[in-house]
C-alpha cells in the first residue's frame, strides 16, 4: 500500500481499542522471541525496573506518586515502591483491569482502592500533591496532549517532577497519535509551565529509540496553552494520511534505491525528491541516522534546512506547516561527524 491514514480517537475507550492491536503484535513478537529463548516480559520488567529506580532518585522514600499510564504492574515493581520505600502510591490508567489488578495488589498492602483509577487522562481524578508523577509510554497516546500536560502540573506539588518517557519521532502505529521529538516535547513543557531539567535520547530501556524527560513543576511559571495547542496540531497523526515514499506524487528524478518498510534512500549531494500533492503536506517524514546528510525543502517560496544526522535511529517528523503542495527535498551535504550522504525518505504526512 502507497498509504495509510491513521484514526482520530475521540476518547479512551477508542485509545483503548487501538492498543489492542498493539498487544496482538507483542503477543506474536513473544512467541517468535521464545522461539529463540528470548524471555520479553522478563527484558521489559527488568528495563521497567530500572526506569523506576532512576525516577526515584529525584524523590524521597514514603512520599506522594502517581504513576499515569501503569499498565500492568509487575509484582516485584510494586513490592518495591511499597514495601521497600513506603510511598503513598497512587495508579492511573484507561484500561480497567490493569486497574482491578492493582487494586488486589494494593488489598494485601493495606493501600485503598481510591488510590487507583481509571477515565480520561486529560481529566485526572486526583485532588491530591504529589511529589512525583511517572509516566512511561502513556503520553503520546493522549487525545488531548494541551489538557493532559495541564492536568499533570494541577497534581503536582510546587517543585514536584514529571519523569516521562515516550518513543522517539515518527512511527507507523495507530496508537501513537503524536510524533513530536525532543524540541517539540521541551517546548510543549516549558509552555504548560514545566521547567525541564534534562532529557535523554537512546535504547536503554526499549529496543527502539525513546526520549526520557525529567521535568520540575514551578507554581510561578506561566502557562501558555496556545502554544501548546499550536505545536500539538502540528505534529499529530491523528485522522492524517501518510503518502509513503513510494507514493506516485512522490518521484526522484537522480533515482532512488528501496530501503526496509517502503522507504526511499537517496545517496550523494544533489539528489532530489520531487513532490506534486493535491493538498499542503504537513510533515516530510524521514530516518535520522548515523549516515544522514542534510537536506534542503523549498517551494520557491518557502525553505527550511534540516541536518537528519542522529547517532540513535530513528524516523522524524519535518515540519512543513505552510509550504505549498509542490515542493522540492535536496540533499546538500552532510554533518561532518556524519558517516554518509544518505536521505531515507518515509513519505510524506498530509
Amino acid at each position: 500500500m502507497t498509504t495509510k491514514t491513521f484514526p482520530m480517537p475521540k476518547g479512551a475507550d477508542q485509545v483503548q481499542e487501538l492498543m489492542a492491536s498493539q498487544l496482538a503484535d507483542f503477543r506474536t513478537k513473544r512467541a517468535a522471541a521464545e522461539a529463540r529463548g528470548i524471555d520479553l516480559i522478563a527484558e521489559r520488567i527488568s528495563r521497567y525496573l530500572t526506569r523506576w529506580k532512576e525516577a526515584l532518585v529525584y524523590v524521597n522514600e514514603g512520599e506522594k506518586i502517581l504513576d499515569l499510564g501503569v499498565g500492568w504492574m509487575p509484582p516485584q515493581i510494586f513490592e518495591m515502591l511499597i514495601k521497600e520505600r513506603g510511598h503513598n502510591y497512587h495508579a492511573f490508567d484507561v484500561d480497567r483491569s490493569s486497574i482491578q489488578h492493582l487494586v488486589d495488589l494494593g488489598i494485601t498492602a493495606g493501600l485503598p482502592a481510591s488510590n487507583f483509577k481509571t477515565g480520561e487522562v486529560s481529566c485526572l481524578p486526583f485532588d491530591g500533591k504529589f511529589s512525583l508523577v511517572f509516566s512511561s509510554h502513556c503520553l503520546e497516546h493522549a487525545v488531548d496532549i494541551v489538557g493532559t500536560l495541564a492536568e499533570i502540573r494541577r497534581v503536582l506539588k510546587d517543585g514536584g517532577v514529571l519523569f516521562m518517557s515516550v518513543p522517539l519521532g515518527f512511527d507507523d502505529s495507530d496508537e501513537h497519535l503524536l510524533f513530536h521529538g525532543p524540541g517539540e516535547w521541551i517546548a510543549m513543557l516549558t509552555a504548560a509551565g514545566f521547567e525541564v531539567l534534562a532529557h535523554t535520547i537512546g535504547t536503554i530501556y526499549t529496543a527502539s529509540a525513546d526520549l526520557t524527560i525529567l521535568a520540575r513543576h514551578r507554581d510561578a511559571a506561566p502557562a501558555d496553552p496556545a502554544t501548546s495547542r499550536g505545536i500539538a496540531e502540528r505534529f499529530s497523526k491523528a485522522g492524517r494520511t501518510l503518502l509513503r515514499s513510494n507514493h506516485e506524487s512522490l518521484t526522484y528524478p537522480n533515482g532512488a534505491s528501496a530501503g526496509g518498510g517502503a522507504q526511499a534512500i537517496m545517496q550523494g549531494v544533489g539528489s532530489r525528491m520531487e513532490a506534486t500533492l493535491q493538498v499542503s503536506p504537513r510533515a516530510l517524514v524521514v530516518t535520522r541516522h548515523p549516515w544522514s546528510g542534510m537536506l534542503r525543502i523549498s517551494d520557491g517560496t518557502s525553505h527550511t534546512m534540516i541536518d537528519c544526522y542522529h547517532t540513535t535511529t530513528h524516523q522524524y517528523g519535518v515540519d512543513l506547516t505552510g509550504f505549498k503542495p509542490d515542493f522540492e527535498v535536496e540533499l546538500i551535504g552532510r554533518n561532518p561527524l556524519s558517516k554518509g550522504f544518505e536521505c531515507v525518505v518515509a513519505g510524506v504526512l498530509i
